[in-house]
């Protein structure tokens, strides 16, 4: 078995199991009661998430990557559909879920959030390796209009309803620690390989020069 997700506050459970022909069964169960078969015969399920009373998981089929859509109860699935196909990163937030288009190189793609099985773009040309959700689930950070060659774009910070420029010229990797508390590069000299470190608390600061890298992982929601 895979455990694709996992809420504590309600017990629910979201996994699949390997069958003798190599595919796989998604199953979702809640507390002790019975596990409830979600869909079987899956090549390959590359995440599931939990929202409430939703489900969504994103898998391959024929080689085409399909994001689709459950409504539960305790223990029936009232409702499955796809949502979409041809998909890149897909990542939870506050009440659903957030995923990029088709990608261009395999990096950069259009945003899309969806709740209550509806999906609403955010925004386009982003910079999805750069794609970070705020500790509370209610924001994405996240690079646009990314130049391949400078390895720099201009960091957004988007909700549901407004996006708002940070920065520009700002190198591929930054860091956020919280809303109030973002680290990044920008200045990025490709020949020397080398920025200036700034941070952002509301308002943005110069630290240091002749910066070459900051380690970062990415920040994702855990619900």
């Amino acid at each position: 078995s895979i455990l694709l997700d996992y809420n504590p506050n309600d017990d629910q459970l979201l996994y699949t199991v390997l069958d003798e022909n190599n595919k796989y069964t998604l199953y979702y169960q809640k507390g002790t009661n019975e596990r409830t078969r979600v869909e079987s015969n899956i090549t390959d399920v590359t995440a599931g998430f939990i929202s409430n009373t939703e489900l969504y998981y994103h898998y391959k089929e024929d080689n085409v990557d399909k994001l689709k859509y459950v409504k539960i109860n305790d223990k029936d699935i009232k409702k499955i559909s796809e949502l979409t196909s041809n998909i890149g990163l897909v990542v939870k937030i506050n009440g659903g879920i957030l995923f990029t288009s088709v990608l261009t190189n395999n990096t950069v793609g259009s945003l899309y959030s969806v709740k209550n099985g509806t999906m609403k773009k955010i925004d386009e040309n982003i910079y999805t390796p750069s794609l970070k959700v705020s500790n509370d689930g209610n924001k994405y950070y996240y690079l646009k209009n990314y130049n391949e060659n400078k390895s720099t774009g201009t960091l957004y910070v988007s909700t549901e309803e407004t996006k708002y420029i940070i920065d520009s010229d700002v190198y591929r990797n930054f860091t956020y620690v919280n809303d109030k508390l973002i680290y990044y590069i920008k200045n990025f000299s490709v020949a020397s390989y080398r920025g200036t470190l700034y941070r952002y608390t509301d308002t943005i600061t110069k630290i240091s020069e002749n910066i070459k890298e900051l380690k970062t992982t990415p920040n994702y929601y855990k619900g």
